[in-house]
């Protein structure tokens, strides 16, 4: 059971070489858009280095184990990451109303949207 576990794991945090991979079988098969899920365990190891993305999406910055990233600020900063890895023009959304995220706000050069369901923002089902 263990064994298998680990397999699994594995192939939901995959390295460099197998997602970019991944991403060539999909580009090959025609599709021409992907969403992909990016943790920050991910971008912490650079898994998604050389990947260029038109939007980037943070729905929050949580709390985190200090086990994993050793601090709070260095896991704010490596969520940070994915809006570099944003092309020319590219799109940053921001959730507003998790307070850590919607400070971002005033650090993004580019085009910026704001969600939330609370705060103010650009997107909201108001």
């Amino acid at each position: 059971m263990i064994q298998l576990c680990s397999k699994l794991l594995a192939a939901t945090r995959p390295r460099q070489p197998k997602f970019a991979s991944w991403l060539s079988r999909i580009q090959v098969a025609g599709c021409e858009s992907a969403v992909l899920e990016l943790s920050s365990t991910a971008l912490a190891e650079q898994r998604s280095s050389g990947i260029e993305l038109d939007a980037a999406i943070l729905t929050n910055i949580q709390n985190v184990s200090l086990r994993e990233h050793n601090r709070a600020a260095a896991y704010q900063q490596i969520k940070r990451r994915i809006f570099r890895m944003l092309k020319a023009g590219g799109t940053a959304i921001v959730n507003a109303d998790d307070h850590r995220s919607r400070a971002l706000l005033a650090e993004i050069d580019g085009p910026c949207l704001a969600f939330g369901l609370h705060a103010e923002a650009d997107i909201s089902p108001m």
